[in-house]
């Protein structure tokens, strides 16, 4: 992905789904590290709540929902 996207210096690794905490030991050098639930949803409440586990848990699950849906918007346009 970082060579088909062209991504280097700069970039942002987006933490997200229950192996969220493995980004820090995956994280390239030059990369800012982003919290899905933290720093990306508009959550109510304060972070490391449970709201905040489960958005940041359920993240990847409503990613792949949101780009079937799109997909199938085009597939029916």
């Amino acid at each position: 992905m970082i060579a088909l996207h062209d991504l280097g210096q700069g970039a942002v690794l987006v933490a997200a789904g229950c192996g969220a905490f493995l980004a820090p030991g995956l994280l390239p050098a030059g990369w800012a590290l982003a919290s899905y639930a933290d720093d990306v949803a508009a959550v109510a409440g304060a972070p490391g709540d449970e709201l905040h586990r489960w958005v940041q848990v359920g993240a990847p699950a409503v990613a792949v929902a949101s780009l079937f849906a799109q997909q199938l918007q085009r597939e029916t346009a």
